[in-house]
């Protein structure tokens, strides 16, 4: 009855965390973004920021992952969240002393990026320590739906108070939102249902090498990653595009661009309640392909209000639609893949296995995020992003093929079926 108890308040305290801690990430990066945008005029500037934030991702992520199957994993939550919430408060102390710069903006995204990538590798790697096999799901599911209602409230603050505040205000609630959120992490038992000890291989270069070969020798495990590296590549195109599409071709005004980015959180927000009450997926890789598939055919479907001249009325309502429904196909992806891959790897690898599929997931970004940045100001959004969503569309098909799929399955671990 005790650990009943301590698992359905594990449920709601780490709801709560993430939403708490995604809000003010979320009022943060928007008034950041568009502080960049509004200060360079360029997408130029906005992809720098997210090169800042995704390549620290893609080359530390390995080494988050094997110190998360190595340390204690609420030590390396507690001390990664604390930490970020120590260079916003620098950033905010630096704000006092001299002007806000974009060097000191990068600065502080990428010292953020490292702080996030340790904290969402260890996390994720936790969760079936904190939950039992049935909750999984519903953790999972709970998880998103926190980080979507973040994702709706955050821009729509953010758009309200960006030009009527200072970036100080920003850099304050991203600050005390993250110290409420270590305070209920402190809280949560992260051994509840540990499986097996602690395992410490010899060497560090050896516990990377264990996951690698890990992942390797499951051929579905490693296509779905090499789908991750390429779809990650080309969904770029999306995320930098479509602000420099709504803000600098469009002039949509930030508030109504916050209200846009909100909505894609919304169709996050309606299909998570939906996973949340259902069994889990008997063939969730299905769900995972063709939820690319329909969010590849909706990045494309982005470019229409450059090609066709509509009112300002018509240009927000048609991307409140598209948000919503792209955000729906996200969530047709990311939650019956996390629960299949919560499920599938053993506990004493997840740290390193999810470790390398944020690597994978963000090692060309940075490179999409310089291609991308220079392809909108030179060849503009409509050659920059239509080809991209084919190419999603056939990777996907490619890797993820029916055939494939069938001749290499991807088998529980021992702990599972145990």
């Amino acid at each position: 009855m005790q650990v009943e108890k301590r698992v359905i308040y594990h449920l709601w305290a780490f709801a709560c965390s993430k939403f708490i801690s995604s809000f003010g990430n979320n009022v943060y990066g928007f008034g950041i973004s568009l502080y960049i945008l509004t200060a360079t005029g360029s997408a130029i500037g906005f992809a720098v920021n997210l090169i800042c934030n995704t390549l620290p991702r893609a080359i530390l992520a390995p080494f988050a992952g094997t110190f998360a199957d190595r340390l204690s994993k609420k030590k390396m939550v507690l001390f990664s969240q604390g930490g970020a919430a120590l260079i916003v408060t620098s950033l905010l102390t630096f704000t006092y002393i001299h002007n806000l710069n974009m060097y000191a903006i990068y600065t502080a995204t990428t010292l953020l990026s490292l702080c996030s990538t340790f904290n969402s590798v260890t996390l994720t790697s936790a969760i079936t320590q904190l939950f039992d096999q049935e909750r999984i799901q519903k953790a999972m599911a709970f998880q998103q739906a926190s980080i979507s209602l973040s994702t709706i409230g955050g821009p729509i603050l953010g758009g309200a108070l960006f030009g009527l505040v200072s970036m100080k205000t920003f850099l304050f609630i991203y600050i005390s939102s993250y110290v409420v959120s270590i305070l209920l992490q402190s809280t949560m038992n992260f051994s509840l249902y540990r499986n097996q000890p602690h395992t410490k291989p010899s060497s560090l270069y050896t516990s990377l090498i264990e996951g690698l070969q890990y992942v390797r020798h499951n051929q579905t495990l490693f296509n779905l990653f090499l789908v991750s590296l390429l779809i990650n590549f080309f969904a770029v195109a999306l995320a930098i595009g479509l602000p420099y599409m709504a803000v600098e071709r469009l002039d949509i005004q930030p508030e109504h661009f916050g209200i846009i980015e909100g909505t894609f959180a919304c169709g996050m927000l309606l299909a998570s309640v939906y996973f949340s009450v259902r069994k889990t997926s008997r063939n969730p890789l299905r769900l995972t392909k063709w939820g690319i598939i329909i969010a590849s055919f909706l990045m494309a479907l982005t470019t229409l209000p450059l090609v066709f001249s509509l009112s300002y009325l018509a240009n927000v309502s048609y991307y409140i639609i598209i948000g919503l429904f792209y955000g729906i196909s996200i969530s047709l992806i990311n939650t019956p893949l996390g629960v299949l891959l919560q499920n599938v790897i053993e506990e004493g690898v997840k740290g390193r296995v999810f470790g390398i599929m944020e690597m994978m997931a963000q090692g060309l970004s940075p490179l999409g995020m310089m291609t991308y940045g220079l392809a909108l100001d030179k060849i503009g959004a409509l050659w920059s992003i239509i080809p991209s969503s084919l190419f999603m569309i056939g990777f996907t098909l490619l890797l993820l093929n029916r055939k494939r799929i069938r001749t290499n399955p991807i088998e529980p671990s021992s702990a599972t079926k145990a």
